[in-house]
């Protein structure tokens, strides 16, 4: 076998099951010896590339051969993305399952082999078989003792070239294959067979697990793979009992999610994240999910499973850190089984806001069963979450660390205070929780909480049920109070706060969604200030597509300020300029009356723009965004304006909208109704700064008001950009529109 590398390629088979269902046995067919690096292919193999794969269920019935060759897309396939040397074939009948990989280097083999030449005389090979620590859970068990797994290298013609037993060991108390290898020279005869099935000497199936089938060029590389292999079965099994030990300490409703420990300094916190099981289980799982159309480029999506409120958002040590009600799937990995999976405090870090890292989650389930939305308090040594743990009642837990990786629950959890969605400051040495919008509680110890009355002082604008994910944050001279509502979404209210009364008196209220939560609407707050006087802000924003494997975003981070007439300003954070890349810029442009501009040198998925128009004495002015050629997707921004005396009776504010009634002709979609917001423009043009990132569109409005739904074209061609003035001319006074960059790597 001939390399033209100096990495050493290898073919990897390696086996899962379903549920209640294990493998009997696998048939590969691979036709390789020499190969060269040459440049990738949007393929799955190439052109001189030629096997099949053959899938036998039980009793060796039901044989189902799948050819692999160049171009291959038979139902099931999905490429991994240009960096993931994966593939995978899910659900076939009779619930197969496999996973066929090559390795070269760590990129994809299959687009970087020229010739395919097996069997070559005189070349030695080496077969590995080999169970490791991906084997899953339950595919090892009910294994008779005695029984073994029979390796046949067969030539094209079907006669076999060796025959090779394998006896398995045990693993983690299963028997499994376990590190065997054995070699042979190549005859020159042509193609080769690989042929592995059980060998029922006991009678009894064999339900045995087949982690890897490598084969290499020589024995060295063979050695060097498993001695690697072992290693990091090693440390996995360090994880494991540290996984154990926290289990037993967490309390009756302890998680099933890995947990771990981590170093007390940042460096050595690094060094440890670069190996933890969680880490490299978020970056495959982000790696399969990149290939969804829909998933965000450079919106914050949670790394595996469905996503919920954003909490606990603060500043810490030079960093950003970002919680989130995730749910991680390992007590119920089956997507049926998605309502049953339990909310943890996932975790993210930022220095800008824009670009995010996953961290382990953070906070677990023990005490509580699961772990509900709050929000935190930075002191000089050390952060304080104050959160809801259903069906235990309102929990404390404290971290240290520079990654805020090691949370502790404080002794005395459930602690003394009602319980609810809940935020936390502290003023002097006294701690203030809110729970839900109007009850005030206090503690000088995290322990021991007064109840506090009458928080909301003569409050004329009645909440309802908004008393979800509160956030109560100084913004100014002034306080801001943000919280959800299950029936309208997202809202504040502005005030003044007296902190020696300990009373909030609100003068101004406003909304970050302006319709219903769902489908596609903007959902809960999470907001720290920023230490200049303002307040970033985060919400997440829910889905209007059913998705098995994911489905909630963040929205971009909002800058809140307080405007000269003590009003809220919202507008993204400035930082994320810094995913701009190519620039085009539009000019001062008449709009003539009812006749759409379309500007063919703007068009994306992944768009910012910005743009100011004089709607003169126009009805209104749209801007479409998402657009297909013909119109048949569109989602528009459309701003009606009024704001003047219409009649001897009214003056009329402005009304701007965003519509997604046409965004999507797929059937599975929930359109919902156009978000609605009443604007007073002034005398000034209209500004607008929109995002586009692939399934959401938000909106800022002359820095004052915010927009946002969840949006899923179907045409990969609607990625269109238009202008529209009805009923008489408008003026564009300019457009800048950017392509942005993913923010994942």
């Amino acid at each position: 076998m001939t390399f033209h590398s100096c990495a050493r390629p290898f073919v990897s088979i390696r086996l899962f099951a379903s549920a209640g269902f294990a493998w009997c046995a696998v048939l590969a067919v691979v036709q390789s010896a020499e190969l060269q690096q040459t440049a990738a292919t949007s393929a799955l193999f190439t052109e001189d590339f030629n096997g099949e794969v053959a899938l036998i269920g039980r009793n060796s019935q039901a044989q189902t051969f799948l050819p692999v060759k160049h171009g291959n897309e038979l139902p099931g396939w999905t490429k991994q993305g240009d960096d993931m040397p994966a593939h995978w074939v899910e659900q076939y009948p009779g619930n197969w399952a496999l996973m066929l990989v090559a390795n070269r280097a760590g990129q994809n083999v299959f687009t970087q082999i020229e010739r395919v030449a097996a069997n070559a005389k005189g070349h030695v090979y080496t077969v590995s078989l080999d169970a490791g620590a991906a084997v899953h859970a339950g595919l090892s068990q009910a294994t008779a003792e005695g029984d073994q797994i029979a390796v046949d290298l067969l030539r094209s013609d079907g006669t076999v070239l060796k025959k090779h037993l394998v006896t398995p060991g045990k693993w983690s108390g299963r028997l499994a294959l376990k590190n065997q290898t054995f070699s042979y020279e190549g005859d020159g005869s042509g193609p080769l067979r690989f042929m592995i099935s059980p060998v029922y000497t006991s009678g009894v199936r064999f339900f045995g697990a087949i982690d890897h089938l490598q084969i290499f060029s020589s024995t060295d590389a063979a050695t060097a793979a498993i001695a690697a292999r072992q290693a990091v079965e090693k440390a996995t099994r360090v994880q494991a009992a540290e996984i154990a030990e926290a289990r037993r300490q967490e309390g009756p409703h302890a998680s099933q999610t890995p947990k771990f420990t981590f170093a007390e300094t940042l460096a050595e916190q690094e060094k440890q994240l670069k190996s933890n099981l969680l880490m490299r289980r978020f970056a495959e799982s982000r790696k399969h999910l990149a290939a969804d159309r829909y998933r965000p480029a450079y919106h914050f999506v949670s790394p595996e499973s469905q996503m919920n409120d954003p909490n606990g958002l603060c500043f810490w040590q030079g960093r950003w850190h970002l919680f989130y009600q995730g749910y991680p799937p390992d007590e119920f990995p089956n997507p049926a089984d998605i309502p049953k999976r339990r909310q943890h405090w996932g975790h993210a870090v930022s220095n800008d806001l824009i670009h995010w890292r996953d961290l382990p989650y953070a906070i677990y389930p023990g005490i509580e069963r699961m772990c509900f939305s709050g929000s935190t308090v930075v002191e000089s040594n050390q952060v304080v979450a104050f959160y809801p743990g259903i069906d235990a009642g309102q929990m404390v837990a404290i971290a240290k660390d520079p990654l805020l990786l090691n949370w502790e629950k404080i002794e005395g959890n459930p602690v003394k205070s009602p319980a609810g969605d809940s935020c936390i400051w502290k003023e002097g040495d006294t701690y203030f929780g809110l729970v839900g919008a109007s009850h005030l509680v206090s503690s000088s110890n995290l322990v021991d909480w007064t109840v506090h009355s009458g928080f909301l002082e003569a409050n004329p604008f009645p909440l309802g049920d908004a008393g979800a994910c509160p956030n109560f944050v100084p913004l100014g001279n002034k306080h801001l109070l943000l919280s959800f509502s299950h029936t309208t979404g997202g809202q504040y209210l502005l005030g003044d706060y007296d902190p020696q009364g300990h009373r909030f008196k609100p003068y101004a209220h406003g909304r970050l969604n302006h319709g219903t939560v769902s489908p596609g609407g903007v959902h809960a707050p999470s907001a720290a200030a920023d230490g200049k006087g303002g307040v970033i802000n985060i919400n997440n924003i829910n889905d209007g597509k059913p998705s098995p494997e994911w489905d909630q975003i963040m929205s971009l981070p909002q800058q809140l300020t307080l405007g000269p007439d003590s009003q809220l300003r919202i507008e993204p954070v400035e930082a994320i300029a810094s995913l701009r890349g190519s620039h085009q810029r539009l000019g001062e442009t008449i709009l003539p009356a009812n006749r759409e501009i379309v500007l063919d040198a703007i068009k994306g998925n992944t768009l910012e723009l910005e743009v100011e128009i004089d709607p003169q004495m126009s009805r209104w002015v749209q801007l479409n965004v998402l657009r297909s050629p013909n119109a048949e997707e569109q989602t528009s921004i459309t701003f009606y304006n009024f704001d003047r005396k219409l009649s001897i009776w009214y003056d009329t504010k402005g009304v701007v909208c965003l519509d997604g009634l046409r965004s999507s002709t797929l059937a599975d979609v929930w359109l919902r109704p156009p978000e609605r917001a009443v604007m007073e423009r002034g005398t000034g043009p209209l500004k607008l700064r929109v995002f586009v990132d692939r399934s959401v569109v938000e909106v800022f409005v002359n820095g004052k008001l915010y927009l946002a739904l969840r949006v899923y074209p179907s045409r990969q061609d609607s990625v269109g950009v238009s202008l529209r003035a009805q009923g008489q001319d408008a003026v564009l006074k300019k457009l800048d529109a950017w392509q942005l960059q993913a923010i994942w790597q």
